[in-house]
């Protein structure tokens, strides 16, 4: 595991340091925590491969506007578990559908989100 600068790159940690490592945590916006994970799995996923993750959500949630994207997965499920009277949680499956193309990265992650 490494750390992330303020440039997004990352720096490995040596080796000899792993055992008793603890990264430094940085704040990261949940919005760029959500375009960086779909774009590494529309870079690493296989052609068909799936991503499943869980995102909390509201009552009124929009499936349309409120759902991250990303040009080369489409959204296979989801599916919602309420916790709270206006609090839940959804499970979202997407699945590779089109090859990534790294000159299209900026790109990529400025269509993230909708709204």
């Amino acid at each position: 595991s490494g750390s992330r600068r303020g440039d997004g790159e990352v720096r490995p940690v040596l080796e000899e340091y792993r055992y008793d490592h603890v990264a430094q945590t940085r704040p990261y916006a949940v919005s760029d925590v959500m375009a960086d994970l779909l774009n590494v799995a529309a870079m690493t996923l296989v052609m068909g491969g799936r991503l499943t993750y869980v995102i909390p959500s509201m009552l009124d949630f929009n499936e349309e506007e409120d759902l991250p994207r990303h040009d080369c997965l489409k959204v296979v499920s989801v599916c919602y578990q309420p916790l709270q009277t206006e609090l839940g949680r959804r499970t979202v499956t997407m699945e590779k559908v089109k090859e990534y193309d790294d000159r299209k990265r900026d790109e990529y992650l400025e269509g993230t989100w909708v709204n």
